[in-house]
């Protein structure tokens, strides 16, 4: 893996979020379905701060359609609650949030685990 954050194989995520914003199972589900697709990482969620090598954390940005980002040099992958938090999740006409369908933010944290393993994206040509 191409993540100097990766160490021994193993990533361990320090989930810092709220509770009450309910992300549970989809980082639950997207550790297993990384967990499931790779047989050289093991993808694992940790309590302790000294031991975490990613973290996750949530903030409102309104100005960026994307759902979600990592941020390589902080070693940390952030959610745009603006967008995750509600019952929609793009901006659509007038300002209101469309709404996001909960496949569509397991997809974004299983993504954004991904960019934190190295990968990048590939070229859609």
């Amino acid at each position: 893996l191409s993540n100097p954050a990766v160490r021994n194989n193993r990533l361990d995520i320090l989930v810092d979020l709220d509770p009450r914003l309910q992300y549970e199972g989809l980082i639950r589900l997207a550790v297993s379905e990384w967990n499931g697709w790779a047989d050289n990482v093991t993808v694992a969620t940790t309590t302790d701060r000294s031991r975490a090598d990613v973290t996750i954390q949530a903030r409102c940005v309104r100005r960026t359609p994307d759902m979600g980002w990592y941020r390589a040099s902080e070693r940390l992958i952030l959610y745009n609650s603006c967008l995750m938090d509600h019952p929609g999740g793009k901006f659509g006409s007038q300002g209101r949030i469309d709404p996001t369908p909960a496949s569509r933010k397991a997809r974004t944290v299983i993504h954004e685990i991904g960019h934190a393993l190295g990968l990048d994206h590939t070229d859609s040509n």
